[in-house]
């Protein structure tokens, strides 16, 4: 009898052999399957992954971002585009919190900027009084700080803002820029991010208009701090050219009354006698003759002089007339040489207003007072020595 013989034959021990291989090789197959549908998984699940990474905006985010990829690393071995993927993914979350900090590091200074902007109190060195004044009324620190803002103040403010608003916005320069991913998902000393951010704005508008007005003079006028105050640049425009024209048709109209009432003097002087000069009376209704735009002017220098005094134009223009009756020639000239000093101070004010508005000088035609003063010389010499 063989060895096997009353066990097992030789088909039977094949038999066996041959299940057990069969065996082994389906838990291979299945084994190496297993991988392949986890490779492809893991292939698949890590752009989900990645942008998860790159939408995410809070520091708990990323510390969780952190602990995935942690976890992730050895599972990734022996798998190359996994690999890849991976890197890419940790490269993306290490940016993400650089970006983060960046924009926290830029939503704290702004905060910081805008407090010292706005201080509850303000403490300075009065040159007037050789004393420390401090100020509590928002409105007097506002004013104060405007007023003696400088250029390098405004040049400053421009490089801390563009940085500010390019970490903001993703195109700062956008007719309607898009925000950053982390707009409103952060707070700071009590103000949500986004309250600071249109505060900021608002201050840049202040600060574009405070930078158009001193363009013009070199400093920011009383006038102008309305307008700036409320970053208002586009009524700031409007308000410097109507201003600057309105001044200037002033100047030429007064221009125009003092050049009238000068040939007025010199008609005076080549018509009326010299007999009736000092004591002949003025003929009142000469005053008719008047241009009626040099009485308008005359009107409004006297109301200016003494707002109490008149009702309006017409009362301050019958009002001189009246002043006239009963005087002689030689004291209504004089009268007129007064009615010139106030035109001419009116003139002055005129001339100013237009270069605080515009910071250049208003330049009006006007007539010689020579010619007129030799004419007045002569007939006073005449007057002299008739009376010698």
């Amino acid at each position: 009898m063989g060895i096997y013989e009353g066990h097992y034959n030789l088909d039977t021990l094949l038999s066996v052999i041959e299940k057990r291989n069969e065996r082994k090789q389906a838990n291979q197959e299945a084994s190496y399957k297993a991988k392949q549908d986890a490779s492809k998984s893991l292939n698949s699940g890590l752009p989900r992954l990645l942008e998860k990474v790159k939408n995410t905006i809070t520091t708990d985010g990323s510390s969780i971002n952190d602990a995935v990829i942690d976890t992730l690393t050895p599972q990734v071995r022996g798998n190359p585009e996994a690999q890849l993927q991976l890197i890419e993914i940790d490269s993306q979350n290490e940016q993400n919190k650089y970006d983060l900090g960046n924009y926290k590091g830029q939503i704290e200074n702004a905060y910081n900027f805008i407090k010292g902007f706005e201080p509850d109190s303000l403490e300075f060195d009065d040159p007037t009084t050789q004393s420390s004044v401090v100020m509590t009324d928002p409105s007097k620190i506002a004013d104060y700080k405007w007023k003696n803002m400088t250029v390098q103040d405004i040049k400053d403010f421009e490089l801390f803002s563009d940085g500010f608003f390019s970490t903001m916005y993703e195109d700062p320069f956008a007719e309607q820029p898009k925000a950053n991913k982390f707009v409103n998902s952060y707070a700071h000393g009590g103000m949500r991010d986004m309250d600071i951010i249109n505060k900021m704005e608002a201050i840049k508008k202040e600060f574009e208009t405070a930078a158009f007005s001193m363009l013009e003079n070199g400093i920011i006028d009383q006038h102008e701090l309305m307008y700036i105050k409320t970053g208002n640049k586009s009524a700031l425009d409007t308000a410097q050219k109507k201003n600057m024209n309105d001044s200037k048709s002033a100047a030429e109209s007064i221009i125009s009354s003092m050049n009238s009432i000068k040939s007025y003097q010199k008609t005076m002087l080549n018509t009326v006698g010299k007999e009736n000069w000092s004591t002949g009376e003025f003929d009142i209704s000469d005053w008719s003759t008047i241009e009626e735009g040099t009485r308008r002017n005359i009107a409004k220098v006297h109301m200016a002089k003494d707002p109490d005094v008149y009702l309006d134009e017409q009362h301050a223009v019958d009002d001189f007339a009246s002043k006239l009756m009963g005087m002689s020639y030689a004291d209504v000239y004089e009268l007129w040489d007064s009615e010139i000093a106030f035109l001419k101070l009116a003139l002055e004010k005129e001339q100013n207003k237009y270069y605080k508005w515009g910071g250049t000088e208003l330049t009006v035609g006007g007539s010689s007072d020579k010619t007129l003063d030799v004419e007045k010389k002569r007939l006073q010499s005449i007057i002299n020595k008739q009376n010698n």
